[in-house]
């Protein structure tokens, strides 16, 4: 059960990883701006990412009258909306009909797999193949395809 949910947030992280990237870049440039035109000249670097990090999360920061900060607060709540929220939707969507749309969740998880020995079919021929397969090496990483959903069930 857990090494299935681990492989299904696996799934998930490679797929909105872009987006995770965009908010770190959103919050990076909030921080610079913040340190430029912000209302503390002297705050660290660590302090102004918690600065930026809070106005995105509609936390608030004492601006003293500064029109970035102030500007900051409404933009970046809606930039991370706007990021966050297209990843999330878009994966939420087709993890939810993963069971009727195969293909778009099938894309997903293959994307996560590396260095897997892919085995097409396996009845008798190729289950004499993946006995020897691993005989010889336990550790290897194998995909097993095959059009009959039960066969699969039946080689564990």
């Amino acid at each position: 059960m857990m090494r299935r949910i681990r492989q299904d947030f696996k799934i998930i992280l490679s797929q909105i990883w872009a987006n995770l990237i965009l908010l770190v870049a959103l919050i990076l440039l909030g921080a610079v701006l913040l340190r430029f035109f912000g209302s503390d000249s002297q705050a660290g670097w660590p302090q102004l990412f918690l600065d930026a990090f809070h106005l995105a999360a509609i936390e608030r920061v004492d601006p003293n009258g500064e029109i970035i900060p102030i500007l900051l607060a409404f933009i970046l709540p809606i930039g991370m909306t706007l990021i966050l929220g297209e990843g999330i939707l878009r994966v939420f969507k087709i993890y939810m009909k993963r069971r009727e749309n195969r293909k778009d969740w099938d894309q997903m998880v293959i994307r996560t797999y590396h260095e897997h020995t892919v085995v097409c079919g396996v009845g008798e021929m190729g289950r004499q193949l993946v006995r020897r397969m691993v005989a010889k090496q336990p550790g290897l990483k194998l995909v097993l395809i095959d059009p009959r959903p039960g066969i699969l069930m039946e080689l564990a």
